[in-house]
């Protein structure tokens, strides 16, 4: 046990001496961690932040547009076009001795003119197989207009050589009165008056013939404009025209003056299509008070 005691004592002392030693070198202060750090206590010539306590309220203008309002004619350009999908006619004749009523004869004619029976509604009248027409909106209800309706026939009857062929023109200014402003299907009444006329050439016979109408016509029609768009939209109406008809003839050998032919009342079912074109003026005065907002409140 003496021996132990002495072979220990040396390796212990060994361990003192080198504990000794880590704990003085971890007592030394760091010279290099306490000098100060010159760099970092210069000042940066080159970024300078400056923070406003009381920042002003910054300005954001919004410009938004009305969205699209269907229904809208005010300052409206309208362009359509139309046609009678069915119409009956009846030709009278128109007589200065009261006796009209003796002689008439009705017609039933589609799309515009092409006849089912009776006469065809180019001899006895103006009409058109297809119409157009401009107009303007003056107010979201009222709306003024013409129409040009434009038609031709060939006609030609069992064993004849010949035929004959039918064109008509008419000019028809109208008025409407356009009812639920701001809806996407608005009623309208209609009326009108204007003026046509019609040529037919018979060359059915041994002698060329030509006869000329011409007189004034009235009308009045009801129905729809429902928009499809905020530009377009279908018009579907019922209308009634009355024509009075003057007529004269001509031939190689004798030509008649104009004189009384007919008196012929119409009911139809039309179908057009119309497209609404130019600027609102309303969106253009609301624009311009946007952006005179706008400035005001970026100029505060």
């Amino acid at each position: 046990m003496h021996n132990f005691f002495l072979r220990t004592l040396p390796l212990l002392a060994l361990g003192l001496a080198a504990t000794t030693t880590t704990t003085a070198s971890a007592s030394e202060p760091d010279d290099t961690a306490s000098e100060p750090d010159d760099t970092a206590s210069e000042p940066d010539d080159t970024a300078t932040a400056v923070v406003d306590p009381d920042p002003p309220p910054t300005a954001v203008v919004v410009v938004q547009r009305t969205p699209p309002e269907l229904g809208r004619i005010r300052h409206r350009h309208r362009l359509h076009i139309d046609t009678d999908l069915f119409a009956w006619r009846r030709w009278t004749e128109w007589r200065d001795d009261g006796n009209d009523d003796n002689n008439h004869l009705d017609s039933l004619s589609i799309l515009g003119g092409v006849p089912l029976f009776g006469v065809p509604g180019g001899i006895v009248g103006p009409v058109g197989n297809i119409k157009a027409g401009y107009a303007y909106g003056l107010t979201d209800r009222v709306v003024l207009g013409f129409r040009l309706g434009l038609g031709w026939q060939r006609l030609s009857a069992p064993g004849s050589d010949g035929a004959s062929g039918v064109f008509s023109a008419a000019m028809v200014p109208y008025f409407e009165y356009v009812f639920r402003p701001g809806q996407a299907v608005r009623p309208y009444f209609g009326a009108r008056f204007g003026i046509g006329g019609s040529t037919l050439t018979d060359n059915s016979g041994d002698a060329r013939t030509t006869v000329g109408t011409i007189g004034p016509t009235m009308g009045a029609s009801a129905g729809l404009h429902a928009f499809i768009t905020e530009r377009v939209s279908l018009d579907p109406a019922i209308t009634f025209d009355y024509q009075l008809t003057y007529a004269r003839s001509k031939t190689a050998d004798m030509s008649t003056d104009l004189e009384k032919q007919a008196r012929s009342p119409n009911i139809a079912l039309a179908l057009g299509l119309s497209v609404w074109l130019g600027r609102d003026r309303d969106d253009d005065r609301d624009e311009a008070r946007r952006r005179t907002r706008a400035r005001r409140t970026a100029s505060r």
